[in-house]
């Protein structure tokens, strides 16, 4: 398993799920680790994950 303890973050305050993963996407950015569109793609495969999930959960 890879953990690079430069690129975690604790004791980090968000009021929500998607505040916590732009915080971490900001961060990568910053450090050179993905792309500045690296948010929009996160959010959009959680859009697509729930989506799936819940056509799952109805058949």
């Amino acid at each position: 398993m890879f953990f690079d303890e430069r690129v975690a973050l604790f004791n980090v305050e968000a009021s929500s799920s998607k505040e916590v993963i732009k915080i971490a996407a900001d961060e990568l950015y910053r450090r050179g680790i993905v792309k500045e569109n690296f948010f929009e793609h996160v959010m959009l495969r959680e859009k697509n994950f729930q989506q799936d999930w819940q056509q799952i959960n109805m058949e």
